[in-house]
């Protein structure tokens, strides 16, 4: 069997944890500094499963690995020579991963490739610019992934360079009429990014591999989670949220993107607070415009539950020590509730965002209490994945929690 690559997006740990979480049991290799996943697993395959993906920018089958630069631009020359059609002009893309490390490289291998290719007849146009690595969008703008054409990468390891063909690449325009074309948006709640979404809807994978078929989101805001969970095929979603405003606005932003005459799928979204059991007599979902019976309406233990959970106060600053331990005093009791809630509800899986803070000189984490208290409740969870962004001082630690 061939081998397969990811190239992995801003946060290369999450991004990998969704692909492993895809492929039990596959043998991988992960690589942060080059954001780089290497893993047992059929091309084809991978091609297949990529849309499902929220944090890789791109994949596809291993050509050749060597430490020896010289075996690698061989097996480049003969993949070329492999994939040329006679009369027809190929075009290619070449990438060079870390890209501090293309500029060296670039012109010796461009010039060794057209020689080489004119030697043998065929008519070859590397798409290139400036010598510069490829985006996604430009690499599909110029047909590379069609017929007789392609975009190749090299990735400089510590242990070597591996030679790779992408096979599939993120629809950067999906996300982004998902994120900023929403007819409901609300800034000051602090919107889950729809790639983060995404991963987060993939931790809740099983042990086999497969999708979650039925999502409950407790937190669900603006619907990011529901419509990411749709648009992956999951046909049953469920979103509730304390604020009605949210709710209207899940509800809203759901039959936008999805509407019942396409495929039908059961949507629910209602008013309710996240710290109670749904089954518990009256839950706030009783006064929900949109509310239904769960008693007899469906069975809670059959739902994962995906939610960004109350990140408290956003804060535009780095925190101080008293702005910490007033917050963790604040989330801890709220989140303990949340936790006994599912268990009352019968939920078996949990992945949960919840926040960490940027301080002047450290970041203030309350995940491993959270665990503690966790673990008494009747739940047991792996180490946190990380996600924050360069310029942010809220981040979220992503939890993923198994009844016990």
């Amino acid at each position: 069997m061939k081998k397969s690559f990811f190239h992995l997006g801003s946060t290369p740990r999450l991004s990998a944890e969704e692909i492993i979480r895809a492929f039990p049991g596959a043998d991988y290799s992960f690589h942060s500094f080059e954001h780089f996943l290497l893993i047992d697993a059929d091309p084809q395959a991978v091609k297949d499963v990529f849309p499902e993906f929220g944090g890789s920018m791109r994949a596809g089958e291993v050509i050749a690995e060597s430490k020896d630069f010289s075996e690698i631009e061989w097996a480049l020359l003969e993949e070329i020579k492999a994939n040329a059609t006679e009369g027809k002009k190929m075009r290619i893309g070449i990438n060079i991963f870390p890209d501090q490390k293309y500029h060296t490289v670039f012109p010796p291998l461009f010039k060794l490739l057209k020689n080489a290719s004119k030697e043998e007849g065929i008519s070859l146009r590397i798409v290139n610019r400036k010598g510069q690595n490829l985006d996604t969008s430009t690499a599909e703008k110029e047909g590379l992934f069609s017929d007789g054409h392609a975009e190749f990468s090299l990735f400089v390891l510590r242990s070597g360079t591996v030679l790779t063909r992408t096979l599939a690449v993120q629809n950067i325009e999906s996300f982004a009429k998902r994120d900023f074309g929403k007819p409901v948006r609300d800034m000051g709640v602090g919107m889950l990014p729809p790639k983060l979404a995404r991963m987060m809807v993939n931790l809740g994978r099983d042990e086999q591999g497969n999708l979650p078929t039925k999502i409950w989101d407790s937190f669900c805001g603006t619907g990011s989670v529901l419509l990411e969970a749709l648009d992956m095929g999951i046909a049953e979603v469920m979103g509730s949220d304390l604020s009605e405003k949210m709710v209207d606005a899940s509800r809203e932003n759901i039959a936008y993107f999805s509407p019942p005459q396409m495929g039908g799928q059961k949507k629910r979204t209602f008013q309710h607070d996240a710290t109670r059991s749904l089954l518990q007599k009256n839950a706030n979902f009783q006064k929900s415009a949109y509310s239904f019976s769960p008693s007899s309406d469906l069975l809670l233990s059959n739902f994962t539950v995906v939610s960004e959970g109350f990140l408290g106060r956003i804060f535009t600053h780095a925190i101080s020590d008293e702005e910490f331990f007033q917050q963790k005093d604040l989330l801890l009791p709220f989140y303990e509730k949340f936790l006994s809630a599912r268990k009352k509800d019968g939920i078996q899986t949990i992945v949960l965002a919840i926040p960490f803070w940027k301080g002047k000189e450290k970041e203030y984490s309350f995940s491993q209490k959270l665990l503690e208290m966790a673990n008494k409740i009747g739940y047991d969870a792996s180490a946190a994945l990380l996600y924050r962004r360069p310029q942010q001082f809220v981040g979220r630690e992503i939890l993923v929690f198994h009844g016990l």
